[in-house]
C-alpha cells in the first residue's frame, strides 16, 4: 500500500540511492513498474524531441552535416543523391512553418518514445536474467517476476545518464566510446547489489527469529521452575496413605498371640 502512494520522483530517488527499497519494489505489481519506466521514457522523449527541433534549423543549414546525412542515406537506405537533395530542399522551403516544426516534434517524440520504451523493456529482460543467475548462486528463492520488476527499476540511473549524454552530444557533439556498455553495466551493478542486500536482510531476519524463539524458551523454562506443576489430589491421598501404613509385613517370628516359641526337634 505504501508503494502505491509513493510519488514518481520519490521512486526515482529510491531507485538510484536506496538499494533497500528494491525489496519493496519486488512485491508490487508488474504493471506499476511498467508504468514507471514508461513515464521515465516519456520525460526523456519529450526532452529529446524539443531539443532536436530546436537544433534542426542549425542542422539543415549546415552543408557539412547535410552531406554526411546524404551519404548515410545513400549507403544504408539506398536513396540516390537527387532524391535526398529534393527532400532536403523541401524541408528548407518549409523551415519557417510552425506546422512543420510541430509535426517534426511529434514525429521525433514518437520515434524516441517507442524506440526507447521497447529498448528499456528488452534491457530489463537481459538484466533480469543476470539477476536470476545471481539469485540462484546466492541461494535465494526468488521468482522471476520480482526479479524482472527490480530489473526495470535498476535501469533508472542508466536512463537518466543516457538522457544527459544525448543532450550534451546534440549541443556540443561530445561523444563517449562504449557508452552503451556503461548503460548496461550500471544496471547489472544495481540488480546484483539489490539481490545481495535482500539476502543479507533475509539472514538477519532469520537470526532475529532464532533469538525470539530462544527467549521464549527461556521464559517458559523460568515459569516452569517458579510454578511447578502440582500433582492431582488422588495421587496426594495415595502417597499419604502409603506413609501412614506399615512399610512391610509382620516382624520375623511374630504371630498374632505374641512371640512364637521355637520348637526344638524331638529326638527319636
Amino acid at each position: 500500500m505504501e508503494n502505491k502512494k509513493m510519488s514518481f520522483f520519490k521512486r526515482i530517488k529510491n531507485a538510484v540511492t536506496n538499494f533497500e527499497s528494491y525489496s519493496d519494489f519486488a512485491i508490487e505489481k508488474l504493471s506499476v513498474a511498467i508504468k514507471y519506466i514508461a513515464k521515465l521514457t516519456l520525460i526523456f522523449s519529450i526532452i529529446m524531441a524539443i531539443l532536436f527541433s530546436y537544433k534542426f534549423s542549425e542542422f539543415i543549414n549546415d552543408e557539412e552535416q547535410i552531406q554526411i546525412m546524404t551519404n548515410q542515406l545513400q549507403d544504408t537506405a539506398g536513396f540516390d543523391a537527387k532524391t535526398v537533395e529534393d527532400a532536403i530542399q523541401l524541408i528548407k522551403n518549409n523551415d519557417n512553418s510552425a506546422t512543420f516544426y510541430t509535426t517534426l516534434t511529434i514525429v521525433v517524440f514518437m520515434y524516441f518514445f517507442c524506440g526507447n520504451f521497447i529498448y528499456n523493456l528488452i534491457s530489463a529482460l537481459i538484466v533480469s536474467l543476470i539477476g536470476l543467475i545471481i539469485s540462484r548462486l546466492a541461494r535465494i528463492r526468488l521468482k522471476y517476476k520480482p526479479i524482472y520488476i527490480m530489473s526495470i527499476y535498476s535501469l533508472t540511473l542508466s536512463v537518466i545518464l543516457n538522457c544527459i549524454y544525448v543532450v550534451v552530444n546534440i549541443l556540443t557533439g561530445f561523444t563517449i566510446d562504449y557508452f552503451s556498455i556503461v548503460y548496461d553495466v550500471l544496471a547489472y551493478i544495481y540488480i546484483v547489489t539489490a539481490i545481495l542486500i535482500i539476502k543479507t536482510d533475509f539472514i538477519e531476519q532469520q537470526r532475529e527469529l532464532i533469538k525470539i524463539i530462544e527467549e521464549q524458551r527461556k521464559v517458559k523454562k523460568e515459569q516452569t521452575q517458579e510454578n511447578p506443576v502440582e500433582e492431582p489430589d488422588e495421587n496426594k491421598k495415595e502417597k499419604k496413605k502409603e506413609e501412614e501404613e506399615p512399610t512391610g509385613g509382620k516382624p520375623l517370628g511374630e504371630t498374632d498371640g505374641g512371640l512364637a516359641t521355637k520348637q526344638m526337634p524331638s529326638e527319636e
